[in-house]
């Protein structure tokens, strides 16, 4: 496909050179290069980079992050062409190198915790959905509806608190001569659930910087199962998105209501699978569309670990000029249901349930 949207390509040591599209060179194709391996080009006259949605949309005539670029763009190469960043037109199962079984090292919380949990994350729950301002923010910052949002369990914590370890069930430990403490902070709670029970709690605050001075937007709660994933839509669903981020995870999720798509996060680029639910979620899929974050020094040996553990696993990102994660992307405009339907093959699109989609 590259050959056929490049202006006179022309290959040299893994990469293609051909015309810029972004300006009028005096010597055509000698700056301009595409690695299709990175599906990424650049330009060493004018300075521009993209890939090839970017590429196809300026020859085309669109302005940079267009929504209506990337459709067009969707509707001549996305349903028959060969994908690019290397993508296989029908993804399939192998054997993996070893079996993936739950970590047993992975201790549960303590009953009290769990109970603790509830009470705090049901709270939290009460005072978001009786806060129309929060709730106004919340979509209009990240996307997410107050629908989306009661799905999810997620909640608003207005102040900081820091409870005893004792009283949420955690061994005593002295700090600084006294009881050493829970850490509550301010944002917005997103608890996992297992059943009934929290599991676990994951706090986006709204300022990174902590009292102890390192930066922190997210916080896994103290004594929580923080080795598990986030997971949400269907719990058997076709196809599963693998982000970073659990608030992102949910959008993608509500954006792909009505498919048989699931989002999980681990809430960062090193987090590996193993947990049991997640494992099963994972194994119920026909195609992984990992989607991790494109920045930071971990990314690329994170995206090699899904692709290694899992043969049904494709490399999907966000294009580069919408940003780095699913959450920027919807920011920038791009259609997320667009997106993830058009990194499958055609005739599991139309099982999804995403014909005409």
């Amino acid at each position: 496909m590259a050959g056929e949207i490049l202006t006179e390509p022309r290959e040299r040591r893994g990469e293609i050179w051909a015309h810029c599209p972004w300006h009028d060179e005096r010597t055509p194709g000698g700056a301009f290069s595409y690695n299709p391996l990175k599906d990424l080009a650049k330009c060493q006259s004018c300075g521009m980079s993209g890939d090839l949605v970017e590429i196809w949309c300026a020859q085309a005539g669109y302005g940079p992050q267009s929504r209506e670029g990337f459709l067009a763009f969707k509707a001549r190469y996305g349903q028959d062409a060969p994908p690019y960043r290397g993508r296989r037109e029908a993804p399939r199962r192998r054997e993996r190198r070893r079996p993936l079984e739950p970590d047993g090292a992975r201790v549960e919380a303590p009953a009290r915790w769990k109970e603790r949990a509830r009470s705090f994350a049901f709270h939290s729950f009460e005072r978001l959905m009786g806060s129309a301002a929060a709730l106004e923010e919340l979509e209009g910052r990240w996307g997410i509806t107050e629908r989306a949002a009661a799905y999810c369990g997620f909640g608003m914590n207005d102040r900081d608190k820091w409870v005893p370890v004792t009283s949420w069930g955690l061994p005593y430990e002295a700090r600084n001569g006294k009881e050493k403490k829970i850490w509550l902070p301010r944002g917005l709670v997103m608890p996992l659930m297992v059943g009934d029970e929290v599991r676990k709690i994951k706090i986006r605050r709204p300022d990174a910087a902590t009292p102890w001075g390192e930066p922190r937007r997210y916080w896994e709660v103290l004594g929580g199962e923080n080795h598990r994933f986030h997971a949400y839509g269907p719990g058997s669903a076709r196809v599963l998105v693998v982000l970073e981020a659990e608030r992102d995870a949910a959008l993608v999720a509500q954006e792909c209501e009505g498919l048989s798509v699931g989002a999980v996060a681990g809430g960062g680029a090193t987090k590996r699978c193993v947990d049991a639910e997640t494992i099963a979620r994972v194994r119920a899929a026909e195609v992984l569309l990992v989607a991790l974050d494109t920045d930071g020094p971990g990314a690329a040996n994170a995206v090699r670990y899904w692709l290694r553990e899992f043969g049904f696993a494709v490399h999907w990102p966000v294009p580069a000029a919408w940003g780095k994660d699913a959450g920027e992307a919807w920011a920038a405009g791009l259609p997320l249901r667009v997106w993830v339907l058009a990194g499958l093959p055609k005739g599991l699109q139309v099982r999804v349930g995403g014909q005409g989609g």
